[in-house]
């Protein structure tokens, strides 16, 4: 006897979906710099850096956020004019942070801490 694969309704988007999150780096190549990510409930987002009057320092893109659990959260996008893809996970326990930025050549890891802005 076959039984038919359950139906599976979409999920309503995370909570996070349609927030700010505050980046503050404290290691890696971006030390020091504080960087805001804007993420909209329709899989898009923005990233600036704070205090820098840099073109290449803010960005639009498509993103991904997961999250499996209500400790981790995994952000990752692509900053185009940076040149860069950029993972980062959430620890929302901690409120620490661990990136791994690439450039198709190489890549650097970053850490730092976190805060929702909204």
């Amino acid at each position: 006897m076959q039984t038919a694969a359950p139906s599976v309704a979409p999920s309503a988007p995370p909570p996070h979906c349609a927030r700010t999150v505050r980046l503050t780096w404290a290691e890696g190549p971006t030390k020091g710099q504080v960087h805001e990510h804007a993420f909209h409930g329709d899989g898009t987002g923005h990233w600036h850096a704070l205090r820098v009057d840099d073109a290449a320092a803010q960005a639009d893109a498509p993103c991904v956020l997961g999250q499996d659990d209500e400790k981790v959260m995994l952000i990752s996008y692509p900053a185009p004019v940076a040149g860069y893809m950029l993972s980062v996970a959430l620890n929302l326990e901690t409120g620490r942070h661990v990136a791994i930025a690439s450039n198709g050549k190489s890549w650097q890891a970053a850490r730092g801490t976190f805060e929702f802005m909204n």
